[in-house]
């Protein structure tokens, strides 16, 4: 790189013989721009998955470190829910509000009894 910058005698055959370094760097730039894209898209799909499969009774983890069971979801809007989360042990049981969005993963999903599968399924169709 250096000798091309110095290169002044011949400085356009320089740039003919250094034409394919040129492509193949504008080709590494493009993949390394669109691939964390695709990966991206992936994730936010299977988070949406996930989010989708919760129901009342799933203890789960935020992102912010609390574990609790939910036991109310609430939908504030056709793209904004919240869940009430109940922490704590014995008496000193909590209830937080979180959003939805909040979950980091599912720690023990709740048994969730057929007739409710079937309802989700007819709402989805």
């Amino acid at each position: 790189m250096i000798q091309f910058l110095l290169d002044t005698t011949n400085s356009g055959s320089a740039f003919k013989d250094n034409w394919v370094l040129l492509v193949l760097l504008g080709v590494l730039l493009i993949v390394f721009m669109v691939l964390p894209i695709f990966t991206q898209k992936r994730n936010n799909k299977k988070f949406q998955e996930m989010i989708d499969k919760i129901h009342i009774g799933d203890e789960v983890k935020t992102i912010g470190g609390v574990v609790g069971k939910i036991i109310e979801i609430r939908e504030i809007s056709a793209t904004e829910k919240h869940m009430v989360l109940e922490t704590g042990a014995g008496e000193n049981k909590s209830t937080i509000i979180f959003d939805m969005n909040a979950i980091l993963n599912v720690v023990n999903p709740a048994a969730v009894p057929e007739v409710e599968e079937k309802q989700e399924e007819a709402k989805k169709d």
